[in-house]
């Protein structure tokens, strides 16, 4: 119960604030994009194998 009340908190202010294009911004800056996207593509590969 208490999990699902932080996450509605949260989850308020991320939309109030308009946080989402800052978030994504700073997954850009810091290269986590390129991380996710080989991380991906190697489970992706995985599993053709």
């Amino acid at each position: 119960m208490i999990r699902i009340l932080i996450g509605c908190v949260i989850g308020f202010y991320v939309s109030e604030l308009n946080l989402i294009p800052e978030i994504i911004n700073f997954t850009n800056e810091v290269g986590l994009t390129d991380y996710f996207i080989d991380s991906l593509e190697g489970m992706k590969q995985e599993e053709t194998l």
